[in-house]
Parts: structure tokens; sequence; C-alpha cells
């Protein structure tokens, strides 16, 4: 009876639905039409209004947008209504075709038997593979398809209601507006209502389809989850009837194979003493039989792997596709939650990672396979013609073959021939099928990797457990004891025992290497205390101790490692551990990364280790720092066994109770350790912080709450229901909180290398500047007697100590800092989708060109952060670079202090260039697009900035090839001083009356320049002297050299000579060269050697000529001839009274 009723209520249905959709159908012919005329209707008087020439032109273009818009309204209701009908039609349609698609379904029959296949023949098996082998492509694409489409249309609810409200909104919004008519014309007034009933039955029809699409929802996902079961049938079916054709496939080869390598072998045993060329062919015509049964025997192996990796990715594929659909009706409860983490837990399986070990340890060598069956080709190409290649081997022979031996051999290049053309085939298929197994490893290993970021994205926002009751309690006591069974750690232990038994080198290996460390344990503390007595000696102080120490460091702390991974390894070791067992492995293993963690920090703060002797800590810092990290080692083991317990096993009460307890008692205890750590009052680095320091501001206001606060956040997360979250947050904390302690380490590392460096650089630099100071003060000492002024300082391009470790210290940190957020970002980046949505930010997109092919390249806001990051880095390293290179590369190359600036300097801006490339290209400027751009803005600063441009480069010239240096005393043009600095743009030089002089550096590359001490200071002085005509040369050659020899200034060597050049009007002329130091002393030497040869003519009666001219007078006016022979009577005179006198005059 309620069969009956429910056929009755049924066939009601169908009748009123298919009256509804006659009369729905009916209406739509009749909108459809309706729509078309009016459609029609507009366009003609769009086209009757360009020849009204009684409308102004701007208005009549307003009336045609005003038309167009209207028929866009009406094209997009005529597009609604056919949607519609097409919506009501399926609706209507969707009983009888998931009837139709069920019975479908149940017609599939199963593939034959593998016996009947075997009885087909080799071409025909062939052929059917490839026939489903396409079968098959065509629906996995069907089954994706429709996989898709299902996830739309689940999707799709939602934001249709959302389109419903907004045109609901906009049509009571078009109703409710009123037009201002004023001042319009009638035209424009017409066009206008037109458009406001063509975009009202736009609307009305976008209603209708989006009500329908909402009401005929479930009819057609019914559909579509009927469409999907029948492909998945089909796609099964298939998967299935080509595994039994290729098995069937294989075997007919396999078979045929075998055949003909017995009938080769059979032949050659026939053949083996003929002539050579027959035993030969024979004996090859073998070799390449076995090769056939290998290659079938290998394309069979394959054609199963591939059926089973088929299977594989079919599965994945269909879990992820259910698991999305249920993300979209899940919500997030504590049961899609537990779906999820199901899931998760099958994908970390390890039969789900086989296809990787699969594919790395068995991958096939299909180029190997490919250059063979390439050579197997050229080889059938040789026996196209046999009785050609009978002719050649029988011309080859050494003897002559006879007739029987002939038609030997052409029987054996025929059995070659089938041979080939079978291996061919046979190396064809290897390739076709180790082709398709390479791209289904490959879209397995995807569609895992999209699964895990699914699962990962979600399990992190959604409730493992409700939140704590008060029956909690009760709860884990009663499965506490689960965790400390004795039976089950017996056997634990025993499995270990066992596991040392079946890995006797291993265990006798790692057991030995660690009583070894243990056995130097205290020689290796002893050394320590050894390495830390040259620390801040100058002279024997190197960074070699510290690594020394770091190294012993690594060795203390490695033994307790290495026993608990040893553990771990023995007791998974045996095959048969069980559950139990394989948890306490993976307990061991977890402690292990424990005391890796915390060991390391504690071994640094050992008496005599690095942060006492070497980074110089305080004792009371480093005390209490080692005693808190030896008290957190040991209170967090039994959370970490009991949460590694809880997670190995696959029980979620076990680790709703124990695994939450435990880990809400360890970040109990973190929070208690950063508390009494950090505190800046009563902590234990309290006494090692000044209240008046910012670094006090910021541990009490800025990491004490934050390293209080987190461990926090998780406890209550946990208790929260939150575990899984608060479980991979703590994970990814502790990781981070490593990666900082080992970057603190390491910069103090860096530091102390620095600072021996620093303390080395500085006692060099202190011994040459002493010694350089004592040439200065000379240099001074002689300008001062010459009267001439010299630079008290002079620019040496050598960068400040103090500079120096500012510059250093501050790129190591910038470096520092860099890896650190790299590395940080690497272990947050899957955690937190916050992260990964700054790659979802596209802010624009441009063309680019790969493979002759134009891309859209998308620039996101994850670029653009990334791109002002590498500007920031960019700048920082530009700045600090110069004392970073001085101390770590350029003070071990022999070069001068110019030499290391230009270096340096060069360095600084192929950083600032290559830091903005990057920049650039980040956000899309790639140099195809703004090569143009570039050569122009060159060419224009080529021109405009010409000098500029020369004076840099002439600067790099000046400092690499040192034509003038620092402290260098030159001559450019009328110009002579010292250079007292050197820079890119231009060189300072200061001339004798102490004024600084810039000069371009192009100067000094394109004019001659006279550097007085390039090379050598040593300078040559020319003396001319003019004496009398009758003056006896020897002496004079004599009294000059005297004279030059007995002055101090003048150098030995090269000697000074004196020459006599030649004769004046009234003069001898001796020219005396003498060399002398320093340009400085040429005034001084030049003032006493002339002094010194003036005393030598006087006492030797040596006359210094001077000119001499005769007048001549032919008349001269009487008065003055009066006057001129008075004169000469009194001198006349005088002459007369000398003579009587004994007294001798003097020379002249």
């Amino acid at each position: 009876m309620a069969v009956a009723d429910f056929i009755r209520r049924s066939m009601a249905w169908a009748l009123v639905v298919l009256l509804v959709a006659v009369a729905a159908t009916a209406h739509a012919q009749l909108s459809n039409g309706d729509a078309e005329e009016q459609i029609s209707d507009l366009r003609k008087r769009v086209d009757a209004l360009g020849a009204r020439d009684d409308v102004e032109s701007a208005v009549r273009e307003r009336v045609r947008n005003t038309y167009q818009q209207a028929i866009a309204s009406l094209e997009a209701a005529r597009n609604a209504r056919q949607r519609t009908r097409e919506l009501r039609e399926q609706a209507g349609e969707a009983p009888s075709r998931i009837r139709e698609l069920k019975a479908e379904l149940a017609g599939i029959e199963a593939p034959p038997p593998i016996d009947e296949l075997r009885a087909l023949s080799g071409g025909t098996l062939a052929s059917r593979v490839d026939t489903t082998s396409s079968r098959l492509a065509d629906s996995q694409s069907s089954l994706a398809d429709l996989r898709d489409q299902l996830t739309r249309l689940a999707q799709r609810p939602e934001a249709a209601r959302q389109e419903l409200a907004d045109a609901r909104t906009a049509l009571q919004a078009l109703d409710t507006a009123s037009a201002d008519d004023t001042g319009q014309s009638s035209l424009l007034l017409e066009a206008q209502r037109t458009q406001n009933l063509a975009r009202r039955e736009a609307l009305t029809a976008e209603i209708e389809k989006l009500q329908q699409e909402l009401g005929s929802q479930d009819p057609r996902q019914r559909e579509l989850e009927a469409r999907r079961a029948l492909a998945e049938a089909r796609l099964a079916h298939d998967t299935e009837l080509l595994a039994a054709l290729q098995r069937a496939l294989g075997e007919r080869q396999n078979e045929t194979a075998i055949e003909l390598r017995s009938a080769s072998q059979a032949k050659l045993s026939e053949l083996r003493t003929a002539v050579e060329p027959i035993a030969s062919t024979a004996q090859r015509n073998v070799e390449l039989a076995n090769q056939l049964t290998d290659v079938t025997r290998e394309s069979e192996a394959l054609a199963t792997r591939q059926v089973r990796e088929r299977k594989r990715v079919e599965d994945i594929q269909r879990r992820l596709n259910l698991v999305q659909r249920q993300l979209e009706i899940g919500g997030s409860s504590v049961a899609l939650g537990d779906v999820l983490r199901a899931q998760r837990r099958d994908l970390a399986k390890p039969r789900l990672f086989e296809t990787r070990s699969e594919s790395s340890a068995e991958e096939p060598e299909i180029a190997s396979a490919e250059l063979m069956r390439f050579q197997l080709q050229q080889q059938r190409v040789e026996l196209e013609d046999i009785s050609r290649r009978v002719s050649d081997i029988r011309d080859a022979a050494e003897q002559t073959l006879e007739p029987g031996q002939i038609d030997s051999l052409r029987a054996l290049l025929e059995q070659r021939r089938d041979i080939l053309d079978l291996l061919i085939d046979a190396e064809g298929r290897f390739i076709e099928i180790g082709r398709d197994l390479r791209g289904l490893s490959q879209q397995h290993e995807e569609t895992v990797d999209s699964f895990n970021r699914l699962l990962d994205e979600r399990l992190f926002w959604l409730p493992s457990f409700n939140p704590m009751q008060l029956d909690w309690f009760a709860r884990t006591g009663q499965d506490l004891p689960w965790a400390f069974e004795p039976q089950s750690w017996e056997k634990a232990f025993l499995s270990m025992v066992e596991g040392a038994r079946t890995r006797p080198i291993v265990a006798s290996v790692v057991l030995l290497f660690i009583a070894a460390l243990l056995g130097v344990r205290r020689p290796l503390r002893h050394r320590l205390r050894q390495l830390a007595e040259p620390v801040g000696n100058v002279r024997r102080d190197t960074a070699w101790l510290t690594l020394r120490a770091a190294l012993i460091t690594v060795l203390l702390f490695i033994p307790i490692v290495a026993v608990l991974l040893l553990a771990g390894y023995l007791a998974r070791a045996p095959g048969d551990a069980g559950v139990f067992t394989q948890a306490v492995s993976q307990v061991f293993v977890q402690l292990a990364i424990l005391a890796l963690f915390l060991e390391p920090f504690a071994q640094v703060c050992r008496k005599f280790g690095l942060a006492h002797s070497h980074f110089l800590w305080s004792d009371e810092a480093r005390h209490g720092l080692h005693r808190m990290l030896r008290w957190l080692l040991a209170m967090l083991v039994i959370p970490t066994i009991l949460v590694t317990f809880t997670e190995a096993f696959d029980d979620d009460a076990k680790r709703e109770t124990i695994g939450r307890g435990a880990f809400m008692f360890g970040s109990l205890v973190i929070a208690v350790f950063s508390w009494r750590l950090l505190h800046p009052v009563r902590g234990e680095l309290a006494g090692v912080i000044n209240a008046e320091d910012e670094s006090h501001w910021r541990l009490g206001y800025l990491w004490l709450p934050i390293a209080v606060g987190v461990p926090l956040l998780l406890f209550g997360l946990a208790g929260w229901g939150y575990y899984y979250t608060a479980l991979q947050l703590q994970s990814r904390f502790f990781y981070s909180a490593g990666l900082l302690g080992g970057c603190f380490v390491l910069y103090a590392l860096i530091v102390r290398w620095l600072t021996v460096a620093e303390r080395r650089l500085a006692l060099t630099r202190a011994l040459r500047k002493r010694e350089e100071a004592r040439e200065a003060r000379a240099t001074r000492d002689a300008a001062a007697a010459a009267g001439e002024s010299t630079p008290e300082n002079l620019d040496t391009l050598e960068i400040d100590l103090m500079q120096i470790s500012e510059q250093t210290r501050g790129l190591i940190k910038v470096v520092i800092a860099l890896i650190t957020v790299a590395v940080l970002w690497i272990i947050w980046s899957d955690t937190l989708p916050a992260l990964q949505l700054l790659d979802n930010v596209t802010l624009w997109q441009y063309a680019t060109e790969i493979d002759g092919k134009s891309q859209l390249t998308r620039v996101t806001l994850g670029a653009l952060l990334l791109a002002l990051a590498l500007g920031v880095v960019t700048a920082l390293a530009g700045r600090n670079l110069p004392g970073f290179l001085e101390i770590t590369v350029l003070r071990r190359f022999s070069m001068d202090a110019g030499s290391r600036y230009a270096m340096a300097t060069l360095f600084q801006y192929a950083i600032v260039i290559i830091g903005l490339l990057g920049a650039v290209a980040l956000i899309g400027f790639r140099w195809s697009s703004i090569q143009w751009l570039v050569a122009a803005v060159g060419v224009g600063l080529g021109f405009g900035l010409q000098e500029i441009f020369a004076n840099f480069v002439s600067g790099i010239v000046i400092l690499f090839e040192r034509p003038v240096r620092v402290g260098d005393t030159v001559t450019v043009g009328t110009l002579t001083g010292t250079v007292s600095r050197i820079r890119i743009r231009a060189t300072t030089v200061t001339d004798w009356d102490n004024k600084e002089v810039v000069i371009p550096n192009k100067t000094f590359i394109t004019e001659t320049v006279i550097n007085w001490t390039l090379t050598d200071d040593i300078t040559r002085l020319i003396i001319r002297v003019h004496l009398a005509l009758d003056t006896d040369t020897e002496l004079a050659e004599k009294l000059i050299m005297d004279v030059i020899r007995d002055e101090p200034v003048a150098l030995d060597n090269p000697a000074p000579t004196v020459f006599f050049v030649g004769y004046d009007d009234s003069a001898l002329i001796y020219e005396a060269r003498i060399f002398y130091h320093d340009l400085y002393n040429l005034l001084p030497l030049q003032h006493a050697i002339y002094k010194r040869m003036h005393a030598a003519f006087r006492a030797n009666d040596v006359v210094v000529s001077f000119p001499q001219q005769d007048l001549h007078l032919r008349s001269i006016d009487e008065s003055f001839g009066e006057v001129l022979g008075a004169k000469r009577n009194a001198r006349g005179a005088q002459d007369d009274a000398g003579e009587g006198s004994s007294t001798p005059s003097p020379a002249r």
C-alpha cells in the first residue's frame, strides 16, 4: 500500500512539473520573440538617428549611447531567459536522466577474463590496448571535469543568493528612481524611458534565472553525482580492462620472445662450427633474442606498476575531491576536524609515498631505451634488402661461401629481421609505458602536495577536541598508566637488543664512537681551558682558538644525542616491531632533537667555554643561563615522551587526555623558564642588565611578555580544544627559538673573529703610522728650512678603525638578520595562511615572452615587499661594505690604501647596481622593456654630465694605476704642491702657501703632470756659474766640486758633476749638477751652495763675470767735451799718484 501511494505521488509530481515546464517554455518563446522584435526596433532607431540633421550632435550621441545600453540590456534579458529555460528543462529531465545513468551504470560489464584475452592475437591485443588507453584518458578528463563542476555547484548557492539580493535591490532602486525631464529633448527622454524599461526587463529576467538556479540546485547536483558515479565506474572498468589487456599482451610477447630465443639458440648450436660470418650472425641473433626477452619482461613489470600507479592517482584525487566538498558544507566543527585529521594521518603513512621511492630506485631508463630503439631501427634499415646484405657479408668474408652456406646466412638474416621488428615494438611499448608511469608519478606527487597544503591550512583553524571539562582529569588519570606499562617497555627494550643483534656493525661503530667521545671528555675540558689562556693577548690570540673551542663544544654534547638516536634506530630495526615499540623509537628520536636544541647552548655556557672565555659574558649571566637550560631540559623530558607517544598512536582519546595534558604542562614549564630567566628584576639575567640601559626596557616590556605570553597562549588554545593548532605553533616557536639562539651564537663567533682581526689591524697600523710620523717630521723640517708649507694631515684613504668596526658589525647584523628572516619564513609560511596571501594579492601584470609565446606575469604584494626589502638591504650593504672588505679580504693582499679604497668603492657601486636591478626585476621591469629608456637616459647623461663621468672614470684610473698618491709632490701646470686627498671625482693638492686646491681627476689623466716623488724623491739641481775669461779652469772646477761635496744635503750617489759647458761674450760657463732628496730641500740646498761658492771664489781670487759693453763716441757737444776732459785730467793725476804707492790694487 505504501509503495502504491508513493508511485501515485511521484506520478502527480511529474505531471505538475511537466505542465509547468510546458507553460514556461511557451512563455519563454513568446518573451524571446518580443525581445527580438524590441532589439530589432531599437537598432532601426539607432540607424535612423544618424540621418537626422535636426538634432544636435551631442544630443544625438547621447541618444545613440542610451539606445545601445538598452539593446545590451535586452540581449542580457534574452540570454537570462534562455538560461532559465535550460535550467528548467534540466530540472525537469533530471529524474529521467538519473534513471538512465543508473541503468547505464548497472549495465557496465566486468572485463573479459584473462583466458579469453589470451586467445586473441598479438596485433588485436595491441590495438585494443591503444583503444582502451585513449578511452581511459578521455574518462579521466571527463571525471576531472565532473568533479570540478560539482565543486563549483556546491559553491554556487551562496554567490547566487548574493546576486539575487543585488538584483532585487537594483530593481527596487530603478522603480523608485524619478527622472529629471527639465530642459531635455523629447528624443532623449524617449531613449531614457526605453533604457529604463530594458533595464527592468533584464533585472526581472536575471531574478527569474537566479531563482530557477537555486530551485534546481538539488536535481542538477543529483544528476552530476550520477554522472560522476558513472564516470568513475567507467574509469575503473577501463583501468581493469587495460591491466588485463596489457598482461595478456605482455604474456603473448614474452612467449614469442622465448620462442625466438629458443629457435635462435637451436640455430646457433647447429651452426656453431660453421664459418665465421654464419656463426657470428647466429650469435648476434641469440643476443637480440635475449634482449627481446629482457625488454618484454621489463615492459610487463612496468605495465603492472602503471596500473597500480593509476589506481593510486585516482584514489588520491577522489579523496581530495571528497574533502573539498566536505569543507564546503562542514563549517568549523570538531567532527570535520576529526575527518581531516584522519585524512592527514593516512597521507603521512609510508604507503602513500611509495611513488618517490619507486621512481628513484626503479626509474625507467627512457633515454637509454630511445637511443637503443634508434640503433635498432638503423640495423633494421640495413636488412631491408636481404640479398644485398648477404652479398656484402660474402664480399667481406675471408673465404668463399658455398651455396648452402649462403642459404643459411640468408635464413639467419631473415630471422634477425623478425627479431628486430619485435624488439623495436617492445622498446616502443617500454618507452610509452615508462613515460606514462613517470607522468602518473608526478601527478600523484602534485596531488599529494596539494592535499597536504589544503589539510594543513584548514586543520590549523579547526578545533581538535571539545573544551576541557571537569571529567577530563579523571579520564586522564585512567589513561595515564597506559603509557608506562612495564610489559610494553620490556618489549621495547628487548626490541632494541634484537636490533643491536641484527645490526651489529652499526651498533658497534656508534657505540665505539660514543665511548671514544666519553673517554676523551676530560682531556677535552682541559684543552678547552688551555685554549682560553691566550685569549686577549694581541700577539698570541687568533680566531682559530675560538673555532677549536667551538669544535670541542660540539664534541661535548654529541654523546647524549648519539645515544638517543642509536636507541631509536635499534628499537625500529627489527622488522616485526610493534606499535608501542615504534612509538618508543620515536620517543628517543624526539628526545634527541630536544637535547640537540638545548644541550649545545648549555655547553656554550659552561666554565672556560665559549661564553666564558671567548665571548666574555659575565659569570652571573653565564652561570644562570647554564643552570636554567639544564632545568628546562630535565623538565621537558616527560612531556616530550607523553606527547610523542600519543602522536605515534592513532588514538584520539589518548591524544585528548594524555597528549593534551602533557602539552599544557610543557607550555607552563617553558613559561616559567622564560619568567625566571628574563625577568628584569628577579631573573637570572637581571644582574647583567643596567636599569638605565635601553636593553632593560626591551627585556622587561618586549621580550619577557613575548617569551611568557606565547607558551601561556598555547596553553589556553590546547585547553580550549585547538590542540593541533597549539602543537603546530609550539613546534614552530621551538624551531624559531633554536634558530634565534643559533644566530646569536653565530654572531658572537663572528664578532670574536672581528675583534681579533681589528686588534691585529690596529697593531699593524700603529707600527706603520710610527714610521710615517718619523718621515713626516723630516719632511716638515726640510720644508720649514725652505720657508715652504706642508699639509699637517694627509688623507691616506684608510678607514678609521672605529668606522671599520661599526660598518663590519652593521653588515654582519644585516646578513644574519636576512638569514634569520628567510629561515623564519620557511618555518612559518606553511603554517600561517596570512603569509601566503601576500602572493595572492595582484598589484599589476606585465607581458613576457616564453618559448615564443606571450604570457602575463603577475606582480604580487609579496614581490613588492621583497623588492623593498632588497632595496633596503642593498643600501645597508653598500654603506657598510668598505669596512667589511677592509677587515676580511683587502688587508690580506699586498695593496696600498688607495687600491683598497678603489676596490671597496667599485664593490659598493656594483652591489648597489645589482641590488637595484634585482629590485626592479621583482616588480616587472625587465631589461627588455627598459633598455631603450636606459639607452636614452645614458645618452642624455653622457652629454649633460660627461665631465662628471670623465672625472669619475679618471678617479678610478688614478686609484688603480697610482700616477699620483697621497703625500706625493706634484706639479700640475703652474701649480706645485703636495697631494693631500684623492677621491673618486677630484684630488686635493696643498701648495707651498698652504692653500688647498681641488683639481678634477680628469686633469691628471689628460694633461702633463710632474710627480717629483713617484718612484723616489731624488731630484737634480742645476747651478750655472759665469766666471771671468781669464779664470783657471782646473781651479774653478775644483772649487765648485769641493763646495758641493762639503754640503750634507747633496747626495754622493748619484754623484755630483761639474762641466765646462761653453762661453758667452764675457765669461766662462760652468754647470754643476747636484742630486738631493725631497723637493723641500731645493731652496736650502741652493742657498747653502751659493753661499759656500761665493766664499770660495773670494778666497781664491776667482772673479764672477758679469756682462760688459763698450761705448764708442764719434762726436760730442763742446760743453760736454770740456767736462769730460776735466774729469779725464783728474783721473790721470790720481793714477800718477798711485804708482808711487806700494799697496796693490784688488782684482776685479
